[in-house]
């Protein structure tokens, strides 16, 4: 595939997951246990971010953050995890699987058309 079409695939793909990932940054405070009495100011932990792997072909949306905080054990930071997804991120995705579905259909027929599919 010509390099041009994967960077607009790459490119759209993120975009169809945006939705995603603002509903995950709005639903990790209000519905994880204990976080969300953190003020607005301290809640850089619910931040997400959208990624494109190139290896595995796979858009994903997940904690801005990279590192835990020092002082929280390998196991504390697996269950905060398991918690973000369940709360957060697995909510997001069924409530705007539509909308990503949409989004992905709409690209592929313009992709389609404009390379004589």
């Amino acid at each position: 595939m010509p390099e041009e079409v994967v960077s607009e695939f790459t490119d759209e793909l993120i975009e169809a997951a945006n939705p995603v990932k603002l509903a995950a940054q709005t639903k990790a405070p209000r519905s994880m246990a204990g976080m969300a009495k953190q003020t607005a100011s301290n809640r850089a932990w619910a931040l997400q971010r959208v990624g494109f792997s190139r290896r595995d072909k796979t858009v994903w949306v997940a904690p801005d953050l990279r590192r835990g905080h020092r002082k929280h054990t390998q196991r504390q930071k697996d269950s905060f995890a398991r918690e973000m997804q369940k709360d957060a991120l697995d909510p997001a995705l069924a409530e705007n699987e539509d909308k990503v579905r949409d989004r992905i259909e709409d690209m592929l027929d313009r992709i389609a058309t404009h390379n004589g599919f």
